[in-house]
Formats: structure tokens, C-alpha cells, sequence
């Protein structure tokens, strides 16, 4: 039998980011055309702990809790609550945050339309603006993060 609940639902999640965000990044940059450049994610982590210690930008995702929906005869429906976390540094504050938001809008537009996760995003909030733990004030970089907290329905196989 493979993965079954909340790994199978942030392997899900993961892998359908890493297939579709270069691809989301360039019709953005495009779009905007302002000079405010988001890059490809490279780094997906399950650890929060990695704030600082990836390549930047980073996607953290960190698994929140699983809930049973419904069960039936011969499997069952789960719901699963991730927050998919970006993490990027910059020495401007406000186009970090004009960063944040960008990468923000590639992962719910790139999660919302892919019916296989049922995904739905429920909310988005900044981490706070601080010196980075990797970098130091003189070198003036900050250290950002900003999460979407997104549900992801899975119907499992009961063994």
C-alpha cells in the first residue's frame, strides 16, 4: 500500500508546486513587468526548522492536522490543513513583501486549480520582518515569511 494521509497529502502538495511553479513565476514576471523578479523555487522542506538554513526562496510546508470527513464501506475522506510557508530575503522591505505576495498568489492560483487536491485556501499571513539568524544587521538582508494555510481532501483505501 503507498503513502496514505497527511504524507501522502504534503507529498501531493509538494510535487504539484515543484511541476508547476517555474512555469507560474515566468507568466507573473511577465505579467507585472515591473522589475520586481520572482524566482523558481528550488527547495521544498517539510521542516520549519530550515527558515535558515536554504537556499532562498524556499517553500516550507508544515502539516497542521488531519480530520476525518466521511467513511464508507471501503475507505474514507480526509481532510488535511498544511500551511505552505515562502521564505525569501531581500535588503528592501517592501519589495520583499511585494515578493511575498507574488509568490503567494502563484501557489494558490497553482493549488486551486488542481482538482485532484480539493484544495482550499483559507487563509494568508506574513511571518515577522526581522534580522534573518543567518545574516547580520550590518549587512542589512531581512528575512521574510509568508504562509497560505490550504485544506487538502483525500479519499483513502481502508485495509
Amino acid at each position: 500500500m503507498g503513502m496514505t494521509g497527511m504524507e501522502a497529502a504534503l507529498q501531493a502538495v509538494e510535487d504539484t508546486l515543484s511541476a508547476n511553479m517555474a512555469a507560474k513565476i515566468t507568466a507573473l514576471n511577465d505579467e507585472y513587468g515591473d522589475g520586481i523578479e520572482l524566482s523558481d523555487i528550488i527547495t521544498y522542506s517539510w521542516d520549519k526548522r530550515n527558515f535558515a538554513a536554504q537556499e532562498y526562496p524556499a517553500c516550507v510546508l508544515d502539516d497542521i492536522k488531519s480530520i476525518p470527513e466521511e467513511q464508507y464501506m471501503m475507505g474514507m475522506s480526509m481532510r488535511h490543513l498544511i500551511d505552505v510557508y515562502v521564505v525569501a530575503v531581500g535588503s528592501d522591505a517592501k519589495e520583499l513583501k511585494q515578493r511575498l505576495f507574488r509568490y503567494v498568489r502563484a501557489i494558490w492560483e497553482i493549488l486551486t486549480s488542481n482538482h485532484t487536491l480539493g484544495g482550499v485556501s483559507h487563509s494568508v499571513g506574513f511571518g515577522e520582518t526581522e534580522y534573518g539568524p543567518t545574516f547580520t544587521e550590518k549587512e542589512r538582508k531581512y528575512l521574510k515569511s509568508i504562509a497560505i494555510e490550504i485544506e487538502v481532501y483525500k479519499k483513502e483505501e481502508v485495509a
